[in-house]
Formats: structure tokens, C-alpha cells, sequence
């Protein structure tokens, strides 16, 4: 099992075209957006859904 969970990491990671790759390798641009988001989604929506967002 571990074997194939290996391969599948691997072969997603040397996939160019992959989330893995074209968002976060490289790209430090689209890693800030990608927080402004994220921390923008967390001061306007855990306040209104303190339940779901811990």
C-alpha cells in the first residue's frame, strides 16, 4: 500500500501540468494570492460560523 501511494505522490509531482506544480512550485505570486484568500475567508466568515471554522 505504501508502495503505491509512493508512486502515485511521484507521478503526480512529475506531472507539469499538475495542481501540485503550477500553483505552488515556483510560482510565489500565486502562493500570496492563494493566502489573501484564504486569510480574507477566515476574518469574514468565522465570525458569522464560529462552528465550521475553529
Amino acid at each position: 500500500m505504501t508502495t503505491d501511494l509512493n508512486y502515485i505522490i511521484a507521478k503526480y509531482k512529475a506531472d507539469s501540468q499538475s495542481v501540485f506544480n503550477t500553483w505552488f512550485i515556483g510560482n510565489d505570486q500565486r502562493l500570496k494570492v492563494f493566502q489573501t484568500i484564504c486569510w480574507k475567508l477566515t476574518i469574514h466568515i468565522k465570525p458569522a460560523f464560529p462552528m465550521i471554522i475553529q
